[in-house]
């Protein structure tokens, strides 16, 4: 994570430092990105560089960093004080889904950090920590009723599973090789045939 001198710029000198390195971020592979491609795109000297990061891998932690704790705090806002139970979450969760993954600036650096693992100072390992921690706060703000039959482990699986189609329903609609209203009704139908097999269980045990 940054120094403590990068911390102490004014809001605007660290805005566009940041913006530079989003900018070298995304215009080539990881493994190819140098400190002088990053210093040349912020105008700033290599020395000041140093000064405000240990290394490379320290700026994508960063960045990495402020990317995942904005789509965090998306995803919590939708969810305080609404009542939510994990189904009526998942349901509504569709077209907000949508407009972040078409309107959200951190989108592109998230999908290509999940994308070309290794690279980049962060291991699969550190991603999956940060997933399961955010997991469980994500699910102390709904109603998980629903699963109370299950054990944890089996609770995660699930609903990572239930991510996954979503996602792949999402990115159906999104290059265009499904149309929204049959997306969103496939997915709704496949969230209902869960929730119904997780509510016979229930009555059954």
């Amino acid at each position: 994570m940054p120094k403590t001198t990068f911390e102490q710029l004014s809001q605007a000198k660290r805005t566009s430092i940041q913006s530079a390195i989003e900018a070298v971020f995304l215009s080539k592979p990881t493994s190819k990105i140098t400190v002088s491609d990053i210093v040349r795109e912020a105008e700033i000297p290599r020395g000041s560089f140093y000064q405000y990061f240990e290394d490379l891998d320290d700026v994508f932690n960063y960045l990495f960093d402020t990317a995942i704790h904005a789509y965090e705090a998306e995803i919590l806002s939708r969810v305080r004080d609404q009542n939510h139970t994990v189904f009526s979450y998942l349901r509504v969760s569709f077209d907000r889904d949508l407009i972040f993954l078409t309107q959200f600036p951190y989108q592109k650096i998230l999908t290509k950090f999940f994308s070309s693992p290794g690279h980049h100072g962060l291991t699969y390992e550190d991603y999956m920590k940060r997933r399961d921690t955010f997991f469980d706060t994500l699910l102390s703000h709904l109603d998980t009723t629903i699963f109370k039959g299950l054990e944890p482990t089996r609770i995660k699986k699930l609903y990572f599973f239930i991510i996954q189609f979503k996602m792949q329903t999402l990115q159906g609609v999104l290059k265009q090789k499904q149309n929204h209203d049959e997306a969103k009704q496939h997915y709704e139908w496949f969230l209902s045939l869960i929730e119904t097999g997780l509510q016979e269980m229930n009555k059954d045990a």
